[in-house]
């Protein structure tokens, strides 16, 4: 770690006006890594030098979005089953300071909220009927019509805040909850909506119940979709018949992965392009900059196309 002299040294240097010093001032700067930011934060706070508190911010923006890829990336490596992980991680392009702690205090709220009215001898459609009436009445989350690309949608922070998002950030928490809750709801990757399905629970397990909190499950331990869930849509419930009908109406050919659970990597990937469409819109070429990079890390095509969410209305009863 830096010494706390050199470090003055360093920022004295910022001001320089020789490229060389300041490249050279940068490098090292940025070869402390994270933890180095917040002490450039503190320092920001004392600078009185307007280009040197520019050439601190940058430096820590810098840093942060290195933070950012690395953790991305050993997430992709290590732990890729873990949503919840990853949509903080996504999160922290808007919000670097996130604290991951509140958030499971909010989502462990609604899980407890809905587990008080659970019990051991419900089915599965009464399960998603408590959760349904746990998550959109009692605490009020819909889909944002009125502002369905902004980039606040994606961001978990920002939804749990508002109440509102995009179909794959309602679905993101949805599905936390309902797995917190040992219900077997998992995404799936249908084109233009994301939605959620609901399997078919394996052989009785004592170890497995409602009041027995987990963090994430595995599809691979379940059966057959039992039916979908739209969370977008109040979580409503519909069956395969009204997916055939949507990709109909979309003109595209029926396809495995649009009827059968897909990973949490498919959804992050998802979100990303969702990101990389909201910002384009915005013309935020910081974002985007950040957005492509994180898509690489997965190994993503970082060019935009037609692939983000864009139904924001659809109704499975009622398709248009």
């Amino acid at each position: 770690m830096i010494n706390p002299g050199e470090l003055n040294a360093l920022i004295y240097l910022l001001d320089d006006q020789d490229p060389e010093v300041l490249s050279h001032v940068e490098s090292k700067l940025l070869a402390e890594g994270p933890a180095l930011i917040p002490t450039l934060e503190q320092r920001w706070e004392e600078e009185e030098n307007p280009e040197v508190m520019q050439k601190l911010e940058n430096l820590i923006q810098r840093l942060q979005q290195s933070d950012l890829a690395e953790a991305l990336a050993l997430w992709y490596r290590n732990d890729s089953s873990n949503l919840l992980e990853a949509c903080i991680i996504l999160a922290r392009i808007q919000y670097p300071g996130l604290n991951p702690k509140e958030l499971n205090v909010q989502l462990e709220k609604i899980r407890l909220d809905a587990w008080i009215d659970f019990r051991e001898d419900i089915s599965p459609l009464e399960q998603i009927a408590i959760l349904n009436h746990t998550f959109y009445q009692k605490h009020g989350f819909k889909g944002n019509t009125s502002n369905y690309h902004a980039p606040e949608n994606s961001f978990i922070n920002r939804v749990l805040e508002t109440h509102t998002g995009n179909p794959i950030a309602l679905a993101s928490i949805y599905a936390t909850v309902a797995q917190r809750l040992n219900l077997p709801v998992f995404g799936v990757n249908l084109p233009q909506h994301f939605v959620l399905c609901y399997l078919e629970e394996p052989l009785p397990n004592e170890e497995i119940s409602p009041f027995a909190k987990t963090s994430h499950l595995n599809p691979n331990d379940y059966g057959k979709v039992l039916f979908y869930i739209n969370p977008f849509n109040q979580g409503q419930i519909f069956g395969k018949k009204n997916i055939d009908d949507f990709l109909e109406e979309l003109k595209l050919e029926p396809r495995p992965s649009y009827y059968q659970p897909c990973t949490p990597v498919d959804m992050v990937q998802r979100m990303l392009r969702n990101l990389l469409y909201a910002f384009t819109r915005e013309k935020r070429k910081d974002k985007i900059a950040v957005v492509k990079n994180l898509m690489r890390i997965l190994e993503m095509d970082d060019e935009l196309d037609d692939t983000s969410d864009s139904s924001n209305n659809w109704n499975p009863e009622q398709p248009s």
